[in-house]
């Protein structure tokens, strides 16, 4: 088994948990009480809503931060806050940055241009963190035990995947699809949409409430809030290494390195060694 070594913690001065975690070119964007900018352990930027942050994603280093105000905020790599849109609770509590807009959910989602100027909206159920990206196409990680796959350019639905319990959160790479359950965890082959096949699943993660693969796409990392550990596996389905913490870790990041935010607002970030 592979080892995790800590490189560097970052201790904020508030203890709100940090729940979603962005990486860009060094830079690790934080969904806490505020929205929160770190690059080596270093705070870089701090900007606060009317409420605390809940998701946040990234596309070439353009932030976005949902909150439980209602707004969503684009913010630059830098710090600066570039847009502020209103979207209206709770559909600003999920967010999904893409080349040409963003995506919004809660218990709908919507697809928006640059300008903040609505394309499409549709009906969903509670979604917690903000759908993934591939080819056109969105994953919808779906508390009513199911993905929701839409058009991207349309919100068609197409299809839903069921899970058998509460979705937390998805993410894609490379023709790969991982989920997280309640429950269970599971890694997808989506290479062909009209042949969605399971590569493994996994059992025993309780509450994995962030996804987020390596930027190689071979491993994929699970925080657990429930049991307070983070587990890292191979595509293959190996378990390549374990951590646990002394508080829930919650958001997971992974760029440089493998970060994960803690629910006391601490951020901690890990090289993965070979054994």
């Amino acid at each position: 088994m592979a080892e995790l070594k800590r490189v560097w913690r970052y201790r904020p001065k508030t203890k709100s948990s940090t729940v979603a975690i962005a990486y860009w070119n060094g830079k690790y964007a934080l969904a806490r009480d505020c929205m929160e900018i770190v690059e080596g352990g270093e705070l870089k930027a701090r900007i606060c809503g009317d409420n605390e942050s809940s998701d946040v994603s990234v596309y070439k280093g353009t932030f976005l931060f949902g909150n439980y105000d209602g707004n969503v905020y684009m913010v630059s790599e830098e710090g600066k806050l570039l847009q502020k849109f209103h979207v209206g609770l709770p559909k600003s509590i999920a967010v999904t940055m893409l080349a040409d807009g963003f995506v919004t959910c809660g218990e709908e989602c919507a697809l928006y241009d640059v300008n903040g100027n609505r394309i499409w909206n549709i009906k969903v159920g509670y979604v917690a963190n903000g759908p993934a990206y591939w080819q056109g196409y969105l994953f919808v990680p779906d508390h009513g035990k199911k993905v929701s796959i839409l058009l991207k350019d349309t919100g068609m639905l197409m299809m839903d995947l069921p899970v058998g319990s509460p979705v937390y959160d998805v993410a894609t790479c490379d023709k790969m699809l991982a989920i997280a359950a309640r429950g269970k965890v599971a890694l997808l082959d989506i290479s062909d949409m009209g042949r969605i096949k399971d590569i493994w699943i996994k059992s025993g993660i309780e509450k994995p409430w962030n996804v987020a693969f390596s930027p190689d796409c071979n491993y994929v990392a699970f925080s657990d809030a429930k049991r307070g550990k983070l587990r890292v596996y191979s595509r293959r389905g190996n378990l390549i290494a374990k951590e646990s913490f002394r508080s829930p870790p919650w958001g997971v990041g992974w760029g440089e390195e493998l970060v994960v935010g803690l629910e006391d607002g601490t951020v901690e970030a890990y090289e993965l060694k070979a054994s």
